[in-house]
């Protein structure tokens, strides 16, 4: 564990790898402090592809910025989390995003899999 002091010499280590958490709704993370810089601007919802909406979903965040929507589809033998993304994301973020379904479905106690589209 690395600790940091007012007055360090040296910058924090930057990790290669994108942070990234999938958040449920009403994360304290977004909702629970004012300056909210990394919410998108706009309207409360996020076009897909098929003309649809996506209101209120668990947020994507990358790097402490919300980078798009998840949620988690059970009608299979193995559930999908489905991830719609704000923006193009790298192929780091894309790795990071699967250890981080990974991640997820260790802590729901099963096997996930993950679709970003």
């Amino acid at each position: 564990m690395t600790y940091w002091k007012p007055g360090a010499a040296s910058k924090p280590p930057e990790s290669t790898r994108p942070a990234v958490r999938l958040l449920p709704i009403y994360d304290e993370y977004l909702v629970a402090y004012r300056d909210r810089l990394a919410v998108p601007h706009g309207p409360g919802t996020i076009a897909k592809a098929a003309a649809k909406s996506v209101i209120f979903q668990h947020p994507v965040v990358i790097d402490g910025r919300v980078a798009g929507t998840w949620r988690t589809d059970r009608g299979r033998a193995t559930p999908v989390v489905r991830v719609t993304p704000l923006r193009r994301l790298s192929a780091g973020e894309r790795r990071a995003l699967e250890a981080e379904a990974e991640r997820y479905g260790r802590f729901a106690g099963i096997s996930v899999s993950l679709s970003i589209g």
